[in-house]
């Protein structure tokens, strides 16, 4: 018995659709799924860039405390070397120029 194709048409055409808009699913799912791994990923390089320029600006910042106590403690121990019992004058500190 032949098979009547054009009865079978409407069927063929359904199912064709259908597969078409399976597959279209699947690419859009793919699609979302690496999107979505891309956005996440960026999103964890930006929180360590972050963290990174935090951990850096916070050594810095004790770098130049560091630096800055250092001065202040060679200005002190400048200062105060020498005889206890001379007081800190401007004509102790400069003699020539208050003599002068």
């Amino acid at each position: 018995m032949a098979r009547d194709f054009d009865a079978d048409a409407p069927r063929r055409i359904q199912d064709a659709n259908e597969l078409v808009l399976a597959r279209q699913r699947d690419a859009d799912e793919r699609i979302y799924v690496v999107t979505t791994n891309l956005v996440i990923d960026a999103q964890e390089k930006l929180a360590r860039r972050r963290r990174l320029d935090r951990i850096w600006h916070a050594g810095a910042a004790i770098s130049w405390l560091a630096l800055l106590t250092a001065i202040i403690g060679t200005g002190i121990a400048a200062l105060t070397t020498g005889d206890p019992d001379v007081p800190l004058t401007p004509g102790h500190l400069l003699p020539a120029v208050v003599a002068a």
